[in-house]
């Protein structure tokens, strides 16, 4: 469901970052907030709009209660059966990291958020220690 928040801004429920309801203008943090859902959204298999993000929950509070220790009840079950291959460790630790990632990015201040540069290099970081 798209929405309109203000003449120039269009986004869907969920995705669209919390300052562009305030009347924020379009910034380049709005979209690394909408890459932070869908960070989470690929790791958990679960949409922000879903039912256990009702009321106060939401996406980012369900996977924030779930770490650093319980992220293995949160995560896609199919990305966790690739956890009897060998370098289990880093494999989870990697998971751990793109979850955390993608919270770093769901800040709900634009100005706490990394930047989208920053987040490549995270990321390429995380590619880096899973490749050995």
């Amino acid at each position: 469901m798209l929405i309109l928040v203000a003449p120039w801004t269009k986004g869907s429920i969920g995705y669209m970052a919390p300052e562009y309801g305030m009347g924020a203008g379009v910034s380049t943090r709005g979209d690394v907030y909408s890459f932070s859902i869908v960070i989470l959204e690929m790791f958990t298999r679960k949409r922000p709009v879903d039912y256990m993000c009702s009321g106060d929950m939401n996406l980012q509070k369900w996977v924030w209660t779930h770490l650093p220790g319980n992220f293995h009840d949160i995560v896609d079950r199919e990305l966790m059966q690739k956890e009897r291959q060998p370098a289990v460790a880093a494999y989870v630790d990697g998971i751990g990291s793109m979850l955390k990632i993608g919270l770093m990015c769901a800040r709900k201040s634009p100005d706490e958020r990394p930047t989208m540069r920053e987040v490549s290099v995270m990321i390429k970081n995380v590619k880096a220690s899973l490749s050995g």
